[in-house]
């Protein structure tokens, strides 16, 4: 292997409960753009929901498997990514906990971490979700999340590089990653 060095991540993928839910809720809620609904290839009978940037730069696409109203919720372990950090800009949070307030979603803070605020919620399947208010990349056509039906509010611009908390069995599993 000429580079064995990780640039970053391409994409997370999670499981989710009701695909409607799932939708209303990211696209709802968080104005994340629905850019692709396919199958999941091994399992034909599911969906695949893709959210990302308008051009689906790597790093920026988010997806689901929605199994259904019978699918187990996961825990947080081993191997997992347990938390999902979404750019905002630093004037945006107090918009958005009004609007998650409107939208009756729980949330806590903010709460200061390395000299920024964080908004920390879940998501209708109870994945761990942030809004960090950043200076990054907001604004720039290729980075903006913003769903067409929702011009005008600040929105999510991008998930926070090196913003997603995975868990890892020992520091020397943390080290290589």
């Amino acid at each position: 292997m000429a580079n064995s060095q990780i640039s970053g991540i391409h994409h997370i993928t999670a499981i989710a409960g009701n695909p409607q839910a799932n939708v209303d809720f990211y696209t709802g809620v968080l104005g994340l753009r629905l850019v692709k609904k396919t199958v999941n290839f091994y399992a034909p009978e599911t969906y695949h929901l893709y959210y990302g940037d308008r051009t689906g730069n790597p790093g920026t696409v988010l997806t689901f498997f929605p199994w259904g109203e019978g699918a187990w919720r996961g825990k947080a372990g081993t191997g997992q990514v347990t938390v999902i950090s979404f750019a905002v800009p630093v004037n945006a949070l107090a918009y958005w906990m009004e609007r998650l307030e409107l939208e009756d979603v729980s949330f806590q803070g903010p709460l200061s971490r390395f000299d920024e605020e964080v908004v920390t919620l879940r998501d209708p399947d109870g994945i761990q979700l942030e809004l960090v208010a950043t200076q990054i990349n907001h604004g720039t056509p290729q980075g903006v999340w913003l769903h067409s039906s929702r011009q005008g509010h600040p929105g999510i611009s991008q998930r926070n590089p090196g913003g997603t908390e995975f868990s890892a069995n020992g520091t020397a599993a943390h080290r290589d990653f």
